[in-house]
């Protein structure tokens, strides 16, 4: 039961806070956030080095209410958000990952996009060995 996928962070402030895994109604609602999320924590924050200030300034931005909207759904009381600061997000952030185990999530679909990608190369080895070549005359 989710109930016992739970874990108690402790802020800043020294206040504690009980992040919880989410259900598949909560990952279905929240579809877009979960998989930038784990796009984010897998990748970091990429191409900031070329960009200009303002668009720096914009990654930013969308990656702060992203945590945001990630680490409220995450709450066992989302009122507790506001008792964090920016120094919290990391362990919160990483309680959330470790909870829902993003990494064996990233694990399968990488697993899954392999197999896919070879499902279509030997599909394609198939198809281009039965079709004639355009040399080859009916007999």
């Amino acid at each position: 039961m989710l109930a016992s996928i739970q874990r108690s962070v402790t802020l800043q402030c020294e206040v504690t806070v009980i992040v919880r895994a989410w259900g598949l109604l909560t990952v279905e609602a929240n579809m877009a956030d979960f998989f930038a999320f784990l796009r984010l924590f897998l990748s970091g924050v990429k191409g900031l080095d070329a960009a200009t200030p303002e668009e720096r300034d914009a990654q930013y931005a969308r990656s702060l209410g992203l945590l945001r909207r990630v680490v409220q759904a995450s709450l066992v009381n989302p009122e507790d958000a506001e008792l964090l600061t920016v120094a919290d997000l990391p362990v919160i952030a990483n309680a959330i990952f470790e909870l829902n185990r993003l990494g064996d999530v990233a694990g399968g679909l990488l697993g899954l996009l392999g197999a896919w990608q070879q499902a279509v190369v030997s599909a394609r080895e198939s198809a281009a060995g039965t079709s004639p070549s355009p040399n080859s005359s009916p007999s």
